[in-house]
């Protein structure tokens, strides 16, 4: 009997998915939300909604996507230069919720830009001069500030992240999706829209 690896095992699993049932008939198409699916969306969107939040875009965009970013994460500043041209077309409006979960200036960093005149152009001077070093970070964090990174930290982790950038969207029918990571080209597309 041969020995079958683990690598040609996926690839098979992975081919078999990919390719069209016998008889032309095509793969079922994903089951609409359950009603119990979509309160519950609707609940965690809400309480997205209520977390503290810099908006990035228009206020009246037909998308939103709610984005947990630290300063000091190279792909939470690869997302947001990524999420230029769907934002800058009025298409979304990413908010994004600061967390200090990565380097010891992080919640200096994430405070200075949700304490700033202007938390969207704080955010845009961190991202702008990332490779720079970014904001100056606050210390010591003022306690008012300190709690809303705490809240929107414990939010991250409710909603299954262990990092940044983790970003929320919701699908066309209303299901709550999450995204852990850097989306290349076609799930950015997926999740912010078309530009």
């Amino acid at each position: 009997m041969a020995r079958t690896t683990l690598p040609a095992l996926l690839l098979a699993l992975l081919l078999a998915l990919l390719l069209p049932l016998p008889g032309g008939a095509a793969a079922p198409a994903l089951a609409a939300p359950t009603e119990a699916e979509l309160v519950r969306a609707r609940e965690d969107w809400a309480r997205l909604a209520q977390g503290h939040w810099v908006a990035d875009g228009r206020a009246d965009a037909p998308r939103f996507v709610y984005a947990f970013a630290d300063p000091n994460c190279g792909y939470c500043n690869r997302f947001w230069l990524a999420a230029r041209p769907y934002v800058e077309s009025g298409q979304v409006q990413v908010r994004h919720l600061m967390v200090g979960i990565i380097d010891d200036d992080s919640p200096g960093k994430a405070a200075a830009i949700l304490g700033a005149a202007s938390p969207a152009e704080a955010l845009a001077r961190n991202e702008r001069h990332y490779r720079e070093g970014g904001i100056r970070p606050l210390a010591p964090v003022p306690p008012a500030l300190r709690a809303k990174l705490d809240a929107n930290e414990k939010l991250l982790r409710a909603l299954g992240f262990h990092g940044t950038p983790g970003l929320v969207y919701l699908d066309a029918a209303g299901r709550l999706k999450r995204f852990p990571g850097l989306p290349d080209a076609g799930d950015l597309k997926e999740i912010l829209g078309a530009p």
